[in-house]
């Protein structure tokens, strides 16, 4: 593929390059709930292959390392050549594996790689065909050419709280971001901004760039500036970051840690609340 690229390809893109043959394409299904992997082996897209993170093993808010990154999509036939589209039997804004898998392999080096719009429901709504067959590639070879630009650190998020050298934008919901849920430590990193998930789409996708401009702006966001997506357990943050992509702010980086990690670290004067614990809500993400 020649120039920049695609963050997102629609249902119809994907039908034309499977229909062409195109040997240079690699789909991957990556759901994360727990029927997952059956509903995968049910119906899916053909020439798709089941992307199964929790083969890795990984502690909540981390990454791979990456040899058990590159040793894992070596397996599935993905090389630095292929192009990568990746999607889920879910809509976005119900789930995260696409986009997390999404920023995932751009933290790798690896920058070739889309997100299916509307996922398997846009396939299933233009009527296009599933499959349960199953596919598998010859293992290549993967290099790992990490972007360390595209994380940051506890040690970075609380120098930022002095300095605001980078904005930094969370994706809970508004009642954990005011500190109105039930857990160890409630509340937000001071100076960041809050920006739901569910806020990013309309109806089951992102909306479009227009509406996502005037998103940011209307919290005070300035797109010409460095920026930071965290989220509750580091999940959710990484559609922030596609979101982000579509609209020309493609190198926003993510903390993986996020509130789980910061919470537990930092000290109380370094954490804000706007109203007291109330109830519980759902604060997760």
């Amino acid at each position: 593929m020649v120039g920049e690229p695609i963050p997102i390809v629609t249902a119809k893109w994907l039908s034309h390059r499977i229909a062409a043959k195109d040997n240079n394409l690699r789909i991957i299904d990556c759901g994360r709930w727990p029927t997952a992997a059956e509903e995968f082996a049910d119906n899916h897209i053909p020439g798709a292959q089941f992307y199964n993170e929790s083969e890795m093993d990984l502690p909540l808010g981390t990454t791979p390392p990456p040899d058990m990154f590159s040793d894992y999509v070596c397996s599935l036939g993905i090389s630095n050549r292929n192009h990568v589209v990746v999607y889920q039997g879910k809509p976005l804004n119900s789930d995260v594996g696409a986009t997390r898998t999404w920023w995932m392999f751009r933290y790798h080096g690896h920058h070739n790689v889309s997100v299916l719009e509307g996922g398997l429901d846009q396939w299933m709504s233009n009527n296009l065909p599933l499959t349960n067959e199953t596919i598998s590639y010859p293992r290549v070879k993967f290099e790992v050419k990490l972007v360390p630009q595209l994380v940051k650190e506890f040690d970075e998020i609380l120098t930022n709280v002095e300095n605001r050298e980078f904005q930094y934008i969370d994706t809970r919901p508004v009642e954990a971001f005011k500190g109105q849920v039930k857990e160890e430590k409630s509340g937000h990193i001071p100076g960041t901004f809050n920006i739901p998930k569910d806020q990013l789409f309309d109806e089951n996708e992102l909306k479009k760039p227009s509406q996502l401009k005037q998103l940011f702006g209307s919290v005070g966001i300035d797109l010409s500036k460095s920026i930071t997506v965290g989220c509750g357990r580091g999940t959710n943050a990484p559609t922030l970051a596609l979101a982000l992509y579509t609209i020309g702010h493609i190198n926003a980086a993510f903390y993986i840690g996020s509130w789980a990690d910061y919470s537990n670290k930092a000290a109380d004067d370094k954490i804000e609340k706007e109203l007291p614990v109330t109830e519980d809500v759902n604060g997760e993400g």
